[in-house]
């Protein structure tokens, strides 16, 4: 009955670490926005360095393709990658204007006397005169990755604002964060529970081996002994009946 205790605690310790091992062979492609959005930045620095592109650009106001509240968390990460590349000025979107605009309000009425009215008419001057320069605007696009589980493509295209031209085009790849937080406390589980498996491994081998180990002396006990046993025993004086 121990064996089978034993042999059962076994092959249970076996699920945990035969899980753990399929998932290092062949991992899932999970990429972390951190690590995506790093290179993006790079990569756009770069590809527009190349190019010596210079001058004013707007800012992310829309993201085409997939919609979803995780897309919308990322909009001021993938707005933080234009400011990788120096050359150019990113002028805020429309709606960081407007709550620019609403808290100078709150200042003039608040700190009238000493801020003065004007400084609201100096900050449209300044917006008129820098869209008027306006050089370049972003595109950017989301779609899910054929075939790959919860895998994004995110590409960034810079268009001319003159010519409506793409001038420029860059990409990355990243795990839907809700997704990539799941993977990431899966494999926190499975190694935990590899520990544990191991520990019921070890301590079922060991029971087992020493309850095999067991059986065995006591088999070659008895068969040292059975010349003995057999000259001991009753069926070697048969009973004569009368």
């Amino acid at each position: 009955m121990a064996k089978k205790i034993f042999s059962v605690f076994l092959l249970i310790s076996l699920i945990f670490p035969l899980t753990f091992l399929y998932f290092y062979l062949f991992p899932p492609e999970i990429i972390s926005t951190e690590r995506a959005f790093s290179q993006f930045a790079g990569e756009l620095k770069k590809r527009a360095s190349e190019k010596n592109l210079r001058g004013y650009i707007s800012s992310i106001e829309e993201i085409h393709g997939i919609q979803s509240e995780e897309i919308e968390k990322l909009f001021p990460d993938i707005n933080a990658v234009l400011f990788a590349y120096e050359k150019w000025k990113v002028l805020v979107s429309e709606n960081e204007r407007e709550g620019i605009k609403k808290k100078i309000n709150i200042y003039i009425r608040r700190w009238g006397n000493l801020i003065g009215s004007d400084s609201f008419s100096r900050l449209i001057q300044k917006e008129a005169r820098a869209s008027a320069n306006l050089r370049y605007y972003p595109q950017v696009f989301c779609e899910a990755i054929p075939g790959k589980n919860k895998l994004c493509r995110l590409t960034l295209n810079i268009i001319d604002f003159a010519t409506k031209q793409k001038i420029l085009s860059v990409s990355t790849r990243f795990t839907q964060p809700g997704y990539y937080a799941q993977m990431k406390k899966r494999q926190k589980v499975l190694k935990f529970g590899t520990y544990i498996s191991a520990g019921i491994f070890s301590l079922s081998f060991l029971s087992l081996f020493f309850i095999y180990l067991a059986e065995v002396i006591k088999k070659k006990k008895i068969r040292r002994n059975l010349p003995q046993i057999l000259l001991t025993s009753p069926m070697q004086h048969p009973i004569i009946y009368k």
